[in-house]
């Protein structure tokens, strides 16, 4: 029995992604580029002179009554079509249809980002704290109630929300880090199940 399927994606990615899947046992029935143009009218601006001496001497002037600017956006969308097949019959089918839904399931995985905004208001946050104190016990000011609960308040709430913000990071890269390892073999089982 034969299965199909069809991708549809960028014209930069048909080799690599016909490259793919053929590792998993399909092959490339057909492919048809799409490529797609429209215009959207997304405004139009009047601009009319009107009535009275204005109006009427720049009607005479310009020889008409106004302007119209029609604003428009010009959608294109190119993409390829692929239709693959693959044979119920082929050596390995069912791990092969195994690894290849795995490898499916994972490779959408988003690098984590880290957490520089949470980082860099705690640091310039403490430093401005940090030399606001100096400078109070410089000049021998005094502070007021509310200065000293921010000053004391802000540190120890956003040090320690950096603080797992990193740890968290740390465990979503090291998680990342295995889904791409993880890719690698299932890539490389397919491969010598399917030569």
């Amino acid at each position: 029995m034969i299965e199909y399927r069809t991708e549809r994606i960028s014209p930069q990615y048909q080799d690599s992604v016909t490259e793919l899947l053929g590792v998993f046992g399909w092959s490339i029935v057909s492919s048809q580029e799409i490529y797609n143009e429209s215009t959207d009218i997304v405004g139009v601006d009047v601009k009319t002179y009107g009535d009275g001496f204005i109006g009427g001497f720049m009607q005479g002037f310009t020889g008409s009554s106004g302007t119209v600017n029609v604003r428009q956006r010009k959608n294109i969308s190119n993409y390829v079509v692929l239709n693959f097949a693959r044979d119920t019959d082929i050596p390995n089918y069912a791990r092969l249809r195994e690894l290849n839904a795995e490898f499916e399931s994972i490779m959408n995985a988003e690098e984590p980002k880290k957490p520089v905004k949470r980082t860099a208001v705690t640091v310039v946050g403490t430093l401005i704290i940090a030399v606001s104190i100096i400078m109070a016990l410089i000049n021998g000011t005094s502070a007021l109630l509310w200065e000293i609960i921010v000053c004391v308040l802000f540190p120890l709430i956003t040090v320690p929300l950096t603080a797992v913000g990193w740890v968290k990071y740390k465990r979503r890269m090291r998680d990342y880090n295995y889904i791409l390892s993880r890719m690698d073999e299932i890539y490389n089982e397919a491969q010598l199940l399917n030569s």
